[in-house]
């Protein structure tokens, strides 16, 4: 996470000095508590599905680490944009739920203008 944020700020080396000392989920958290401007980009979240052969400790580990990104980009917290494959179940699930403040877009592909224009 630290290793995107300072891409994110790679212009800015006292932000990047801010960055380096979060060592912490908790750290990290608060530090997008100050900065709500900010728009998480995660891509290949399907990589965080659980798979048959996943011992418990990867299991674990996955779902901490979903339910933690989940906190970060609930709709109250930030923006995000949310890429993962076309056979992700949790997504696919997600869109068959009641209507949410997400907006889905399905990008077979890849995105193109006609795609971007016919999903507002």
């Amino acid at each position: 996470m630290r290793a995107a944020m300072l891409f994110g700020w790679a212009d800015d080396i006292e932000m990047q000095q801010e960055i380096m000392k979060l060592d912490t989920p908790e750290k990290i958290n608060k530090f997008f508590a100050v900065h709500p401007d900010v728009i998480f980009v995660v891509d290949q979240l399907n990589a965080l599905e659980v798979r048959a052969d996943d011992k418990e400790p990867t299991v674990q580990k996955k779902a901490s680490l979903s339910q933690w990104l989940q906190r970060l980009m609930s709709p109250e917290q930030a923006k995000a944009i949310l890429s993962s494959s076309a056979n992700n179940h949790s997504i696919l699930h997600r869109a068959t739920r009641e209507p949410t403040d997400e907006n889905i877009i399905y990008a077979y592909n890849g995105l193109t203008r006609v795609s971007l224009s016919e999903s507002n």
